[in-house]
């Protein structure tokens, strides 16, 4: 019997052994889904988040796109305002240059004027109706060409030069 005994109290260990087992296993079960449970929340939260900085940092993304774009056009409006600019300048120093330019070569036509005006009045001329021959240097030959510009642009007289005998008919 004590053999029996001994075998019912293992058999009785055993049994409390198996269902301290199976109790264990059910609260292992109870953790894992309450784990379980956990998790999921969890993760959606996390997918939520995740998401959610996404879309911000997707307007984020957005903005400092048109923000630099915007800077780019600017700074392009800029540089075409600076090179319009620079061009008006080149242009008006150009312009100011060539008024410069033709305001000299002007006044010097007028003093050339004026020298021949003053080299004709130096010279008697003819009535224009007489013809009267002249005979001059070379020099004066020269001189005598650029009176035949002016008596011909003032039609008063016509200057006539003879090469070979070096004479001025003024016709």
């Amino acid at each position: 019997m004590k053999r029996k005994n001994e075998l019912h109290g293992l058999k009785d260990i055993l049994v409390r052994e198996n269902e301290k087992r199976t109790r264990e296993t059910t609260d292992l079960k109870m953790h894992l889904d309450a784990g379980l449970t956990q998790m999921e929340e969890t993760l959606e939260r996390e997918v939520k988040q995740v998401k959610d900085f996404m879309a911000h940092t997707e307007e984020d993304l957005l903005e400092a796109m048109k923000r630099d774009k915007k800077e780019m056009k600017e700074k392009i409006e800029s540089e075409v305002g600076d090179c319009k600019k620079k061009i008006e300048l080149e242009t008006n120093e150009m312009r100011d240059r060539m008024q410069s330019e033709k305001k000299a070569a002007a006044t010097a036509m007028e003093e050339e004027v004026e020298d021949r005006k003053r080299d004709m009045n130096q010279v008697r001329l003819p009535h224009p109706s007489r013809r009267t021959y002249i005979p001059v240097s070379l020099r004066s030959t020269l001189l005598v060409r650029t009176f035949h510009h002016i008596f011909q642009f003032r039609s008063l007289i016509y200057v006539q030069l003879s090469s070979d005998t070096r004479l001025i008919t003024l016709v």
